[in-house]
């Protein structure tokens, strides 16, 4: 599974655990750890050079209100 879908399993995983947690995303693992951490035994969340999307917000939101990148122009699309 692949997407922001995958943090619904990250979820579920996370609720089976008998303690508390702390979840930690690097880049776009920041987006999955803001939705899975929902779980009530997470304790707290930590973001790695990672997206930190506001409740709600999609990463395209995110994205959009950052100025592009010149090195975007670089790449094919």
């Amino acid at each position: 599974m692949r997407g922001l879908a995958s943090a619904a399993s990250i979820a579920s995983l996370v609720s089976q655990i008998g303690g508390p947690v702390l979840l930690v995303g690097h880049t776009y693992g920041g987006a999955l750890i803001t939705v899975a951490g929902a779980a009530e035994n997470v304790v707290g969340l930590v973001y790695v050079a990672a997206y930190v999307p506001h409740e709600r917000e999609s990463l395209g939101e995110l994205q959009g209100a950052l100025p592009r990148s010149p090195l975007m122009s670089h790449l094919n699309e």
